[in-house]
């Protein structure tokens, strides 16, 4: 059940994520290192 809720979490954040960035300046790279950071900081 727990590892089923970080990925529901994840996936939430993740689209969050994109559309910030592809806001900001759509840059595939921002993207790449933010959901970099934010799976070092959960793992």
């Amino acid at each position: 059940m727990e590892s089923e809720m970080l990925q529901i979490m994840f996936h939430v954040s993740e689209k969050r994520l994109c559309r910030r960035s592809v806001a900001n300046h759509g840059s595939r790279e921002q993207k790449e290192t933010t959901l970099a950071k934010c799976c070092k900081s959960w793992f």
